[in-house]
């Protein structure tokens, strides 16, 4: 088992203490892990005086602890994780990741006063942007005060346990752009400054959101119940890409939701309506069907669901921007 026990005042001292392992080599910048504790590591980079983060990107080996001990400044820390194949499971001394599928990620909010301990069993693929915000861009934020009163309200830091179940599209293609840029060039560290300052000014519409939605949309801010149930709409949608849409009574139903919420919450999670997802995934198949297994349009269209050609082609188009015979010429 590996074992972290730090303190965070910054997030070099954080990246030191890594490198105090054995086998794990690197910079205060970059640390690669042990192998034989996982494969793949950690970046760190400072954005400001007042804000630094690090992107972890790995795949543990053995059960790994980390602990982090309670500060004594009122820091605060955002963490953007997508744990693939796992969720997260609640004990009395340690957050523990355990497998599951999904994919759309969550974003959690703490304070430093209060301590941390985080347990990540082996194969579980951790990819998480960790964003500390030191206590002096807090006090700029309290130094003006039409902002004063409001933040003053989301930063009880002894209290602070902000979490969201999901991340949002834009949030998604956000992390996702910092995780595949690595610091090979000065230009790619720009870039992921310029990609977390963006990601961080959603995290806060989502608070902003969060406090002045009406009453209506209050009732669909999500709870990690709520997400798991949808994960079970998506279940069934794609059991029916190459059939007929179940339509939305009966995904609502099966979601435990009513038809209002689970229209509402399908849209702010995935970005669109179930029905267009549902023909997003039949056109991706739609498409695998023509580049790797060159069928004719007709048999395709069969495939997915569609009784006529016209109507297959005209909803291709619609997707792609070009029509099926052209996958062809393109493969």
């Amino acid at each position: 088992m590996f074992l972290n026990r730090y303190k965070l005042h910054n997030l070099k001292d954080y990246a030191n203490s890594l490198l105090e392992n054995v086998n794990f080599s690197g910079t205060d910048e970059k640390v690669i892990y042990d192998p034989e504790v996982a494969e793949g590591g950690s970046f760190f980079i400072r954005i400001s005086n007042s804000i630094s983060l690090q992107v972890a990107n790995y795949v543990a080996k053995t059960d790994m602890v980390f602990e982090r001990q309670s500060g004594t400044e009122c820091d605060i820390l955002i963490s953007f994780q997508n744990f693939t194949f796992c969720q997260c499971h609640c004990s009395k001394d340690c957050d523990e990741i355990i497998a599951n599928n999904n994919s759309i990620g969550s974003v959690q909010c703490k304070g430093t006063l209060v301590a941390e301990k985080i347990k990540v069993p082996p194969g579980v693929h951790v990819k998480v942007i960790l964003v500390l915000l030191k206590q002096g861009w807090l006090d700029e934020l309290l130094a003006d005060e039409n902002l004063k009163g409001y933040f003053e309200k989301y930063t009880n830091i002894p209290a602070l346990n902000y979490r969201k179940e999901f991340l949002s599209i834009l949030q998604r293609g956000l992390f996702e752009e910092i995780m595949t840029t690595g610091l090979t060039r000065k230009l790619n560290k720009l870039f992921i400054k310029s990609r977390v300052l963006t990601l961080l000014e959603s995290f806060f519409n989502d608070i902003l959101e969060k406090d002045v939605q009406d009453d209506e949309r209050k009732a669909f801010y999500s709870t990690k119940k709520d997400i798991e149930k949808l994960q079970l709409s998506i279940t069934l949608i794609e059991s029916h890409l190459q059939t007929f849409f179940p339509g939305i009574e009966v995904l609502a139903k099966n979601a435990c939701m009513s038809r209002t919420k689970f229209i509402c919450l399908f849209y702010e999670v995935y970005g669109m309506s179930a029905f267009e997802y549902y023909q997003k995934k039949r056109m991706d198949i739609a498409y695998e069907y023509l580049a790797t297994q060159h069928l004719q349009i007709a048999e395709v269209a069969s495939k997915i669901g569609y009784c006529s050609s016209s109507s297959f082609i005209q909803a291709f188009k619609k997707q792609y921007g070009f029509l099926p015979k052209e996958v062809f010429a393109k493969n």
